[in-house]
């Protein structure tokens, strides 16, 4: 099935470019895309499909649009 991803921030060094379609198998989770593109589990992230957070356990469906984020902090 076909996703598109969306990097963002310093995610976008994983993958040039940062915003493109994967052809990924039926049933995928987030954790899983993010193993495929090296992303480090302890590299601290927000993800969105389709616009919504998401939990890295969710799987994906056909022309799911999976963003990644770094979160924001500030004072």
């Amino acid at each position: 099935m076909l996703i598109f991803v969306k990097l963002f921030s310093n995610f976008a060094f994983y993958h040039s470019p940062s915003k493109f379609s994967l052809e990924v198998p039926a049933g995928i989770r987030i954790l899983d895309i993010l193993k495929v593109l090296r992303i480090p589990e302890d590299l601290p992230r927000i993800t969105l499909v389709n616009g919504q957070v998401a939990y890295e356990e969710n799987t994906l469906k056909e022309g799911d649009t999976l963003s990644v984020f770094s979160p924001v902090t500030g004072g």
